[in-house]
């Protein structure tokens, strides 16, 4: 059986801009709401995750109970063979304190960067991504088990139609790159804030047959087909909506010409680079919105594509990437 190895993620750059706003009015009235941006991935504390296998032949069968875990995060199904489902408990603690109407938004974001093809004697699929995958939240205990499992019960909270974007396989990988999916997981969360649980608890899980998909970093340099870098593990974003009260006060000023710098990716102008300013970029390379060249094409070369949105949010959370946006 082959056990695939863990690697950490890469990192993303920033950019600068000018732009210009002229005959500026401010009013300040009352109180006003601000957000805070929470980023949770798989190697932030207290996060675990691992991908586990139920059937292998010669050593298993395939009876809905899992048998070997250690993998590197992976769906797969082979009917009666094996199956791969793979696991994420998210550790809420950077969310202590909050509760669920605090939360305003939760995005999982997860991506597709390989194709797998074999685990090993009599376990070979069709080279294909899977078409469709279904994500089943649950509560965690900060620790993978095997019974974990068997926690995709129910209707899924979310189910990806990878198709929308063609047939994926390892050549068309070697030409887009990695493929970013985002799902609404604010519900989910919402439920386990409420339940006072320590884990969001995430299954991935395929129901198209003879597919194997990567879903961790394997592609930079680790194994996937050439040319795949910058893929990243699944994570979070969550933003919280913290309201804050001022004196009632009215200010009027007329500004006639007033130059302020935009940050090169800060896609949302709000001063920061964030998870939030990938995935405005992301969109917009799926033709979803628009921005200017000087703020979102943060490499530089032309054209505002996926491989812009992963370099900011390597920027997003942490990693020392440099973005380098036109003047």
């Amino acid at each position: 059986m082959m056990i695939r190895q863990r690697r950490r993620l890469p990192f993303l750059t920033p950019y600068r801009h000018v732009f210009i706003i002229a005959a500026l009015t401010l009013c300040i009235l009352g109180s006003s709401a601000d957000a805070e941006e929470f980023v949770i991935g798989a190697n932030s504390p207290g996060t675990a995750f691992d991908a586990l296998i139920d059937g292998f032949p010669g050593l298993a069968s395939m009876d809905g109970i899992a048998d070997f875990g250690g993998n590197r995060l992976g769906i797969a199904l082979k009917t009666q063979v094996t199956e791969e489902r793979a696991l994420l408990e998210f550790s809420l603690d950077a969310l202590a304190g909050l509760t669920a109407p605090d939360i305003e938004t939760a995005t999982l974001t997860f991506n597709i960067d390989d194709v797998l093809t074999t685990f090993g004697p009599g376990t070979s699929f069709d080279a294909t991504a899977a078409e469709r995958i279904l994500l089943f939240a649950y509560a965690g205990n900060g620790v993978i088990e095997l019974g974990d499992f068997e926690e995709a019960v129910g209707p899924p909270f979310a189910v990806v139609d990878t198709s929308t974007v063609g047939v994926i396989a390892d050549a068309s990988l070697t030409v887009s790159g990695p493929l970013f999916f985002s799902v609404d997981a604010h519900p989910v969360l919402a439920n386990r804030l409420i339940a006072g649980d320590t884990h969001l608890g995430i299954i991935f899980v395929t129901d198209d047959d003879q597919t194997g998909t990567s879903l961790d970093d394997l592609g930079n340099g680790a194994g996937g087909p050439p040319g795949i870098g910058g893929s990243i593990l699944p994570f979070l974003t969550i933003t919280t909506r913290i309201v804050t009260t001022t004196t009632s006060t009215t200010i009027s000023t007329t500004t006639t010409t007033t130059m302020e710098s935009a940050m090169c990716g800060d896609a949302n102008l709000n001063g920061r680079i964030t998870a939030s300013d990938a995935l405005i970029v992301l969109r917009i390379a799926v033709g979803v919105g628009s921005c200017r060249a000087q703020v979102c094409d943060v490499d530089a070369n032309g054209t505002i594509s996926a491989s812009d949105a992963l370099r900011v949010l390597q920027v997003a959370v942490g990693l020392p990437v440099e973005l380098n946006c036109v003047g």
